[in-house]
C-alpha cells in the first residue's frame, strides 16, 4: 500500500472554556490586488470582497500583489494573508467560553493576532506540510511550502516539533519572543535562533500595528452598531457601482456566460431600492472604510474586463513577502 508523506504544523492558544460549540465565521475586513475565494460548496473560485462571510471548508488565494485580512467573528482574532498564499479554513467553532479554529497554510505566509480575552479558551491550530508547534502567544507569523515551514514569534512562546516521514511526531523545541525556527521536512535536529530579518524590519513593525489599530477600531465599531450601518453603505455603494460598471461595458457584460448574468441581475433586482439611500454623511465619516470599499470593487470588475474569467490557477508559483 502506498504511504503518504504529510507532516502537519498545529498552533494550539489555550484558555479556559468548555468543548461545546456552534458553527463561526470570518469576514474579510480588508484586501488588495488578487483574492479569489473557493467557496466549499462551489466548484470554481470568486473574486474576494470585502464583508464577504468565511465558513468552514472555504479556501483563500492570493495572487503575487494579493493581500487580505479576516477577523472572526469573536472580534478578537486576525489573519493577515500575505501575496502568494493559499489557505484553508477548516474549522471555525465558538460558544461562550471556547474558542476553536483550525487553519491549514498550504503554502505562503499568515500573522496570526489572537487578542486575548480573560475566561475564554482559545484552540487556535494552523497546519502546514512539515511541523507541529503549540502555541502559548498571541501574536506570531507562519510560512510554508511543501518541504518546510517556518515560525516566528513576535510575543509569546511556541511550543514546536517536526514529525518523521510516518508522521510520528519528533521533540519538542519552544520558541520564544523575537526569535524563529524553520523545520524541514523529516529534520531530526532545529533549534530557534534569532528571529528572521525579515519579519524585524521597520515595515513589517508598522503592518503588525496596522492590523492591531483596524482590529481595535473594528471592535469599537461593532460594539456602537455602527459597523453594520458601514456594511450597508458599502452594499449600496456595491450597487451603484456595479449598475455604472454595466452601463459603461455594455459589450463585457453581454459577452459574460449566462449564469453570471443572471446572476448579476438578481442582485441588482434584489438590492434595487439601495440607490436611493444616502450616505453622505456615513461617508464624510469614515472615508477609509467606505471609498476605498468602492475603489476594491472598481478593480476587481477591472480585473474581470481583463481576464474575463477567473484564472485556473489564481496562485503564482513565487513565494515573496508582498509588501503594503
Amino acid at each position: 500500500m502506498k504511504k503518504y508523506i504529510y507532516t502537519t504544523l498545529l498552533i494550539f492558544v489555550f484558555f479556559l472554556g468548555n468543548i461545546y460549540a456552534e458553527k463561526g465565521c470570518a469576514n474579510i475586513v480588508d484586501l488588495e490586488g488578487e483574492v479569489f475565494v473557493k467557496k466549499v460548496l462551489d466548484k470554481e473560485p470568486i473574486e474576494g470582497e470585502v464583508d464577504m462571510e468565511i465558513f468552514e471548508g472555504d479556501e483563500i488565494f492570493t495572487g503575487g500583489n494579493g493581500k487580505v485580512e479576516l477577523i472572526f467573528d469573536d472580534d478578537n482574532t486576525v489573519v493577515r494573508i500575505n501575496e502568494n498564499s493559499h489557505l484553508i479554513v477548516r474549522k471555525i467553532e465558538k460558544d461562550k467560553d471556547t474558542r476553536n479554529s483550525l487553519l491549514e497554510l498550504i503554502k505562503g505566509n499568515i500573522i496570526n493576532i489572537i487578542n486575548k480575552v480573560s475566561g475564554v479558551k482559545y484552540n487556535y491550530e494552523v497546519k502546514t506540510p512539515s511541523a507541529i508547534a503549540a502555541v502559548k502567544g498571541t501574536e506570531f507569523v507562519v510560512e510554508a511550502n511543501d518541504k518546510e515551514s517556518y515560525v516566528g514569534v513576535f510575543n509569546g512562546e511556541v511550543k514546536v516539533a517536526g514529525f518523521d516521514l510516518t508522521g510520528n511526531r519528533l521533540h519538542d523545541v519552544l520558541v520564544n519572543k523575537d526569535k524563529g525556527m524553520k523545520i524541514l521536512l523529516n529534520q531530526r535536529n532545529y533549534l530557534p535562533e534569532i528571529l528572521a530579518w525579515k519579519w524585524r524590519t521597520k515595515e513589517i513593525n508598522f503592518l503588525r500595528a496596522t492590523i492591531w489599530k483596524n482590529l481595535k477600531q473594528y471592535q469599537e465599531l461593532r460594539k456602537s452598531g455602527i459597523w453594520n450601518k458601514i456594511k450597508e453603505a458599502r452594499k449600496v455603494v456595491k450597487v451603484k457601482t456595479l449598475a455604472e460598471w454595466i452601463k459603461n461595458n455594455p459589450d463585457w457584460f453581454n459577452k459574460l456566460p449566462v449564469e453570471k448574468k443572471e446572476r448579476i441581475n438578481k442582485f441588482l433586482e434584489e438590492n434595487k431600492k439601495l440607490k436611493d439611500i444616502k450616505i453622505d454623511e456615513l461617508r464624510q465619516k469614515y472615508p477609509l472604510l467606505i471609498d476605498r470599499f468602492k475603489e476594491i470593487q472598481r478593480q476587481n470588475l477591472e480585473r474581470l474586463k481583463s481576464h474575463h474569467s477567473i484564472p485556473n490557477n489564481p496562485i503564482p508559483h513565487q513565494n515573496r513577502f508582498m509588501k503594503r
